[in-house]
C-alpha cells in the first residue's frame, strides 16, 4: 500500500537537500512539500485505523471466548461442546469410526459448598477441570455443561472408552486441598458409545450419557455405567432422562412415581429447641429409588423445573399443615426456593391466594432463600419476595455466610431469620475468625434477625453458633439428635 508513494518520498528528500544547500524553492518544490504533508497525515490515519482494527479483532475474539467457554474453568461450554459433537457425528457418518461420550457428575458437590463455602466449591471445579484434561488425550474435548456436570468427547483412535472412564473416576477421587483441608469427592460417570450405523444427534447422544450417569449414581456413588436401552427404560422411558421423567410427574401425568415431602426439624438458637421444620421434595422412583427432586436441577438450570419443584412442594406442604400443627414440630415450615427464582410472580400469586382464602395462616411458611451469589438476578425477584413478606410469609437466608451476597441480601430484603452454615458452628481457634463470627452475630441481633441452624452435633456446637455458653444449652442435645435422624412424611 505504501510502495506507490515511494517516488514522492524520494522527491521530498531531493527538495529538502535543495533547501539545505540554499537553493531557492520552485513551484515544484512547494508542491512536493504539500504532497509530503498529505502523505504524513494519511500515514498517521492509516496507523490509527490499523490500531482500531487490531483492538476490534481482540474484542471480537474475547467475546467469542466468553460466548463459548466457561468463565470459571476455561473449558468449552454446552453450546461449543454440542457444536463439536455435531461436527464429529457428521464426520462419523462418512468414515464410520465410533466415538464415545463420558458424562461426569460430581457426587456431594453441594455438601462441599455448604460445609467449606462457595470459594472451595469453585476451587474444586477448577481442580477437577485440570484432572479431566490430563486424563484424556489432547484430541478429546472436555466441557463444563453447568454446575458440577462435565462432558468428555472421546474421538476415535484412542484407548477403550471404559478404560478412559475408569481413569477419570480415579483422577477425580484423589484428595484435593480445599479451604486448608484435604477433601475427596467421587464422581458418577455415564458412558455412551455412538454406533456409526445409527443416526444420532448431539442432543440424543448427551441424553443417553445423562441417563447412564443417573443410573451410575443410583447404583452407587463413584461408579461408571455404560448406556444400554434398558438404562433409558429405568430412567424415565425412551423419551427422556430422569430430569425429563420428573417433569412429567410434576405436570401430574400418570406415572408409577410419587412425590412426597420429607421434613427435618430446625433448631432455634440459643434455646436449642426444635421450633420448626424444613421441607424437601422427594421423588420415589420404582427403579432409581428415593431421590431429592432438587438434585436433578443443576445450579446453572434455573428454568421452569426449579419453579415446578417449588410449587409442588408448596402445595404438598399446604396439604400437610393440619397434621403438622398437631405434631411435635409445629409450623413454620421452611420452604426452599432459589433466590433468583424464574417467573417469581407464579409463586407469589399462588402463595398470596392461599393466605387470603384461609388455607394458610401468617407465619405458617418461611421462604428459605438459597443460591445467594452475586449476579443471580436479585433485582428481578426482590419485589416478589417483598410481596410474600407483606402477605405474611417469613424470609430466611439459607447457608448464611457461604455466599458472597449474604450481606447484600440482608440489606435488600426484609429478612426475618438466617440459617447458619456448618463452618459457623465448627471449632476454629483462630482469633480473627472468632472475631468476625462474633461481630456478625452481634449485627444479626441488632437487626432483630433470628438465628437458626441444622445438623448440630450437640449443645456445645449450638452454643458456639449462637455465641453463648455451652452449659446454658443442655436441652439442645435432644434437638440435635432429631436433626440428625430427620423425619419422613
Amino acid at each position: 500500500m505504501v510502495l506507490p508513494l515511494l517516488p514522492l518520498t524520494v522527491a521530498g528528500f531531493v527538495v529538502l537537500a535543495d533547501i539545505l544547500h540554499g537553493r531557492s524553492m520552485q513551484l515544484v518544490d512547494i508542491t512536493v512539500l504539500l504532497l509530503l504533508l498529505g502523505l504524513a497525515r494519511q500515514m498517521i490515519t492509516l496507523s490509527g485505523n490499523t490500531g482500531l482494527l487490531r483492538e476490534l479483532e481482540i474484542s471480537q475474539r474475547r467475546l467469542h471466548d466468553q460466548a463459548f467457554h466457561d468463565p470459571l474453568t476455561g473449558l468449552a461450554n454446552r453450546a461449543l461442546f454440542n457444536d463439536r459433537l455435531d461436527h464429529d457425528l457428521a464426520r462419523q457418518r462418512r468414515d464410520h469410526r465410533p466415538l464415545a461420550v463420558l458424562y461426569v457428575d460430581l457426587d456431594d458437590f453441594k455438601k462441599v459448598n455448604d460445609t467449606l463455602g462457595h470459594a472451595a466449591g469453585d476451587r474444586l471445579l477448577q481442580v477437577t477441570t485440570g484432572r479431566l484434561v490430563r486424563a484424556v488425550r489432547a484430541a478429546d474435548a472436555v466441557a463444563r455443561l453447568g454446575g458440577d456436570e462435565f462432558a468428555i468427547l472421546l474421538t476415535p483412535g484412542g484407548e477403550d472408552p471404559t478404560t478412559v472412564g475408569i481413569r477419570v473416576l480415579t483422577a477425580v477421587r484423589a484428595p484435593a486441598l480445599l479451604a486448608g483441608t484435604r477433601h475427596s469427592v467421587c464422581a458418577s460417570v455415564g458412558l455412551v458409545i455412538a454406533d456409526a450405523a445409527e443416526e444420532l444427534s448431539a442432543e440424543l447422544l448427551l441424553h443417553r450419557a445423562d441417563a447412564a450417569m443417573y443410573r451410575a449414581k443410583a447404583t452407587g456413588k463413584g461408579s461408571l455405567t455404560a448406556y444400554a436401552p434398558t438404562v433409558d427404560d429405568r430412567c424415565g422411558g425412551a423419551e427422556g432422562s430422569p430430569r425429563v421423567a420428573l417433569t412429567h410427574v410434576l405436570r401430574g401425568e400418570p406415572a408409577d412415581d410419587t412425590l412426597s415431602v420429607h421434613y427435618r426439624p430446625v433448631v432455634d438458637l440459643p434455646t436449642g429447641r426444635a421450633a420448626a421444620c424444613r421441607a424437601r421434595l422427594h421423588w420415589s422412583h420404582p427403579t432409581l429409588g428415593d431421590l431429592p427432586a432438587a438434585a436433578l436441577v443443576p445450579s446453572s438450570e434455573r428454568g421452569g423445573l426449579a419453579l415446578a419443584i417449588t410449587l409442588a412442594t408448596f402445595h404438598l406442604v399446604c396439604a400437610d399443615l393440619p397434621r403438622l400443627r398437631a405434631g411435635p414440630t409445629p409450623p413454620p415450615v421452611f420452604l426452599p426456593i432459589p433466590t433468583a427464582l424464574p417467573e417469581p410472580a407464579a409463586l407469589v400469586g399462588t402463595a398470596c391466594d392461599a393466605m387470603r382464602n384461609g388455607r394458610l395462616r401468617p407465619g405458617d411458611i418461611v421462604m428459605d432463600l438459597s443460591g445467594g451469589e452475586r449476579g443471580l438476578g436479585l433485582a428481578e425477584s426482590a419485589t416478589g419476595l417483598r410481596r410474600l413478606h407483606d402477605c405474611g410469609f417469613g424470609l430466611c437466608l439459607s447457608d448464611f455466610g457461604a455466599g458472597e451476597a449474604s450481606l447484600e441480601l440482608l440489606r435488600a430484603l426484609p429478612v426475618d431469620l438466617v440459617a447458619l452454615t456448618a463452618d459457623w458452628t465448627a471449632p476454629d481457634g483462630d482469633r480473627r475468625i472468632e472475631a468476625v463470627r462474633g461481630a456478625l452475630l452481634g449485627l444479626l441481633r441488632e437487626l432483630s434477625v433470628r438465628i437458626i441452624a441444622t445438623d448440630l452435633t450437640g449443645p456445645a456446637e449450638a452454643a458456639r453458633a449462637s455465641g453463648g455458653e455451652a452449659d446454658a444449652l443442655a436441652p439442645a442435645s435432644a434437638a440435635a439428635a432429631a436433626v440428625r435422624a430427620g423425619r419422613r412424611r
